[in-house]
């Protein structure tokens, strides 16, 4: 098996030093790196984990603007390693300009990795704006979720292609969306995927753009329907004996929206759903709920 050198044991990178990351004194959620960054690793180590002793060494040349054949090795490794690493991937564009590469081999790169990683779906989004390609993803977007509603990557492209195209969803489409999500999150109501699906559609229905258009359907033409579309669809769910804590966290969520508009006769359904959160449906954030319930209790 392939053993990857660490940088600081090569000698073209000798005159580097390594820019260790620096998330402050008191890091909220710092990155599990592997401790023992100087040693060797296996290729498969390298390729799975996201490698302290490269990213070092990329700190060091992009704070010297340094576009050298050095340095496109270096982000050929990092991407093998985290092919969604933008950052990477910006910095190594400019390398290829500045050294006027093939860009035809630089595709072929790409093609490889798109086929390798397909769900790294920054690639797929621009290919789709790209070459106008926005025909034919919704129907294999229902492909994906019906072999798989929980595959988070297909319901974020789903969101890009429906609120992302050239051309505006209208109100029938916008509709049948959020009749969608909902029918998949009576599938299977723990998915949180597609609640967030459901409540990034109806805020969209809240932007001045659709006011006009949604009221012609008498669906959700302002944020106080697109919280009574939320509530009601909750408040069926709970009646059917479905008790997600995404189905009560969203009853919090609109409460507090409604508060927030000076209408406070449904804090109390938010401050109860808060307590069966913290004691039944969601203990492990307990703490949070206990917060958000003190919010409700006093910030209105």
């Amino acid at each position: 098996m392939a053993v990857f050198t660490p940088y600081n044991e090569r000698p073209e990178w000798k005159d580097v030093s390594p820019i260790p990351q620096d998330d402050g004194p008191n890091p909220l959620v710092p990155i599990a790196y592997p401790s023992d960054c100087n040693s060797n690793h296996n290729a498969f180590d390298f390729l799975s984990l996201p490698d302290t002793n490269a990213m070092n060494y990329f700190r060091a040349i992009s704070c010297k603007n340094e576009l050298s054949e050095r340095a496109l090795e270096l982000t050929t490794q990092i991407i093998n390693m985290n092919p969604a690493h933008y950052t990477i991937w910006n910095y190594r564009q400019k390398i290829l300009f500045e050294l006027k590469k093939d860009l035809k081999q630089e595709l072929d790169f790409i093609e490889e990795l798109a086929e390798e990683r397909s769900k790294n779906y920054q690639l797929w989004q621009w290919v789709i704006a790209r070459f106008d390609l926005w025909a034919e993803e919704l129907s294999y977007l229902d492909e994906l979720l019906i072999i798989d509603v929980r595959n988070n990557s297909a319901w974020n492209h789903r969101f890009f292609v429906v609120f992302e195209a050239p051309t505006k969803p209208t109100p029938e489409l916008l509709a049948k969306e959020i009749e969608y999500a909902k029918s998949k999150i009576i599938l299977a109501p723990n998915n949180q995927s597609s609640w967030n699906y459901l409540k990034g559609s109806l805020q969209f229905c809240t932007s001045p753009f659709f006011h006009y258009r949604l009221s012609i359907l008498a669906r959700t033409p302002d944020p106080i329907s697109a919280d009574n579309n939320l509530s009601s669809f909750c408040l069926e769910l709970r009646a059917a004996g479905v008790t997600s804590p995404h189905l009560f966290a969203s009853l919090v969520d609109v409460s507090e929206a409604r508060a927030r508009r000076g209408d406070k006769a449904s804090l109390d359904q938010g401050v109860k759903a808060c307590d069966e959160l913290a004691e039944t449906h969601d203990t492990i954030r307990k703490k949070y709920w206990l917060y958000r319930k003190q919010n409700l209790m006093t910030a209105f």
